[in-house]
């Protein structure tokens, strides 16, 4: 199992989907956090005024494939998530050995919160 990792803009997500459905990956990770640039913001007009932003909200998107898909998930990713403002054009690719699998159910009767306990563990 192999994990692609890059970040984009959030505006991006739809077209990465839609390319990935091509590849017949439908499920993905995504998060959101704040890129920063060291050198220069992003620039945009709001209000007619010229605004530079160094902190650029951000999605980091994790998909995970078999070996053999990686190639065509890697071209699929590069196609939707190019634009005229990359934030990062840094696509990271890192081999999972194992994982492991916990399903969980909510605690009952207990009335505290929403712990949950752990049904089954099942190791790939």
């Amino acid at each position: 199992m192999l994990k692609i990792e890059f970040i984009t803009r959030a505006f991006k997500i739809d077209d990465i989907r839609a390319a990935l459905a091509h590849v017949d990956l439908v499920e993905f990770l995504a998060f959101e956090t704040i890129h920063t640039r060291p050198e220069t913001g992003v620039t945009d007009v709001i209000r007619g005024i010229n605004c530079e932003h160094v902190f650029i909200p951000c999605v980091r998107v994790e998909v995970f494939v078999e070996p053999q898909l990686r190639d065509k998930a890697i071209d699929a990713i590069r196609r939707a998530a190019i634009h005229e403002r990359m934030i990062a054009d840094t696509i990271s690719l890192s081999t999972i050995v194992e994982f492991v699998e916990i399903q969980t159910t909510p605690a009952r009767g207990t009335g505290r919160g929403t712990a949950a306990r752990p049904v089954g563990i099942s190791r790939r």
